[in-house]
This record gives C-alpha cells, structure tokens and sequence, in this order.
C-alpha cells in the first residue's frame, strides 16, 4: 500500500472512530428518565462494542501496515515515541475490554455503577484524543520527511 493509500484510509478510519466516540460522549452525557437507565444501558454497550471492535480494528492497520512502519523507516528517530504509542494501544484494548465486559454484566437500575463505568469510558475517550493528536504529529512530520527527503 502507498502512502496516499495509508492516509486516505487513515482519514476514513480516524472518521468513523469520531463519530463513534462522539456518540458516545452524547450517550454518557445523556439524563434518561426513570430509575432505571435501561435504554442508555443498552445504548452504552452496543457503542461500546462497536468502538471497541472499530479501535482493534484501526490499531491493527497502524501497527502491521500503516503510518507505524512508514514513519519508523523514513525517520528511525520516531521509533522509541511508536513504541509508546503501540503500548499504549495494548492498554487500550485491555480497558476497552474491560469497560464493555461491565457493561455486559450489569443490572438495570444499578445508577452507581453505571455512572463510575461513564466515567471511566470518558477517561479513556480522553486519552484516547491525545493519543491519536500524537499518532497524527508523528504520522505529519515523517510523512513529511519522507517527502523531503525524495526531493
């Protein structure tokens, strides 16, 4: 894959993580009615999943054949920051797991859990932005090398 390729996927991908982490920050910050919250449960856990399912997927298309390997081979000096980032992505994925494996688990009406399980999935879409505002810095200056350098 070139590297227009891998940015225009990288621009498709990174989309569809915003709309999914901006439905659920519209999902967390929703007040249901009643006692029970069965609806923003549900709502929770099916976009939970599908941020879950999307982030592995997009993580595994950075590391094996995305800006990851073209920015360790056009700037070597990168390579100590990408290897942050890649743990980073592991603790991703094992918070994400554990966020929805909660939401699997609870009970309708359970308010205290439900607002701590919100709370954790807003920290983790938080760190979640700085991480991939660092991907893009990281992908722009050896992209931009690169291109630099072919000149």
């Amino acid at each position: 894959m070139d590297r227009q390729d891998i940015a225009r996927q990288a621009m498709i991908e990174y989309s569809m993580l915003n709309s999914i982490t901006g439905t659920l920050r519209a999902i967390i910050d929703w007040e249901p009615r009643g006692p029970h919250g069965t609806r923003k449960l549900s709502s929770l856990g099916f976009v939970a999943q599908s941020l879950e399912r999307h982030l592995s997927r997009l993580m595994a298309i950075e590391e094996q054949d995305g800006y990851m390997r073209i920015a360790l081979s056009s700037a070597p000096q990168f390579a100590t920051q990408i290897d942050k980032l890649r743990a980073e992505h592991d603790e991703f994925r094992v918070t994400l797991r554990e966020i929805v494996h909660r939401l699997e688990n609870m009970k309708p009406g359970d308010q205290q859990p439900l607002a701590e399980v919100c709370d954790s999935l807003g920290q983790l879409l938080q760190r979640i932005d700085e991480h991939s505002q660092h991907e893009t810095d990281i992908m722009q200056e050896a992209f931009l090398r690169d291109v630099g350098s072919a000149d």
